[in-house]
């Protein structure tokens, strides 16, 4: 009797499919886990950053080879990171978070930032952590990093990218439990938007760093003047 064809556990592109689910499987262990070393802020993060910085090297890669070079002009890349930032505030406030507390029928949890309702100096202490965590390391876990290793997974084709938009997007998403279920839907729709941007920047991540950074540092802003009881209700 004929032996059934499958695929050979020695076809090097099989072996890379199974390398990158097991990589993208522990990522997510890293991504959803509770890990804070030394009780550190961000220590999810921090992780991931280290996990995906090892696979690159793993890969003979470098970070610039997923979007973390020179931009051809920091004041277009500013400018454009500044626009889009407006965007999203904007359809944060006025789109999204309506739509998705609508769907849930729940409001966003937003009381891990209550601290800082008229807390200049709390405020002031959290905005360099942020920028280089969330606008900066984020980016880079969740754009340059995890959005290049689904498309080489689905193909670095149009439908492929998508894919990895989307499912980044997801996760990005689901990352953000302490939110609440529409605090996780809405960063999954601001990390789809942050997503577009790093595709649309040719895969330059500076401008959606840059981006993600200043929608930081407005919510900081609308928090600190007391106007998310009025904005995100």
């Amino acid at each position: 009797m004929e032996k059934m064809q499958g695929h050979p556990t020695g076809d090097p592109s099989w072996i890379k499919y199974q390398i990158i689910i097991l990589e993208l499987a522990f990522f997510s262990t890293l991504c959803f886990g509770k890990f804070t070393p030394f009780g550190l802020p961000f220590g999810n993060t921090a992780i991931m950053l280290l996990f995906a910085w090892y696979t690159l090297w793993a890969r003979g890669l470098r970070w610039r080879d997923v979007g973390l070079h020179k931009p051809s002009s920091w004041l277009m890349t500013v400018l454009s990171a500044a626009c889009v930032a407006v965007i999203i505030v904007g359809a944060f406030i006025w789109i999204i978070l309506p739509l998705a507390t609508r769907v849930t029928g729940k409001p966003i949890d937003f009381s891990a930032f209550n601290a800082m309702h008229g807390n200049f100096p709390l405020v002031v202490r959290q905005l360099i952590p942020t920028w280089v965590f969330a606008g900066g390391a984020e980016e880079m876990v969740f754009r340059a990093y995890l959005m290049n290793r689904l498309a080489d997974l689905f193909g670095k084709t149009s439908v492929g990218w998508a894919s990895a938009l989307f499912i980044s997007s997801v996760i990005f998403g689901a990352a953000h439990t302490y939110q609440g279920i529409t605090g996780m839907l809405n960063s999954g729709a601001i990390g789809f938007l942050l997503g577009s941007f790093y595709l649309i920047s040719k895969r330059n991540l500076w401008p959606a760093m840059i981006c993600h950074a200043l929608v930081d540092t407005t919510f900081f802003a609308i928090v600190y003047l007391g106007l998310d009881t009025k904005l995100f209700t």
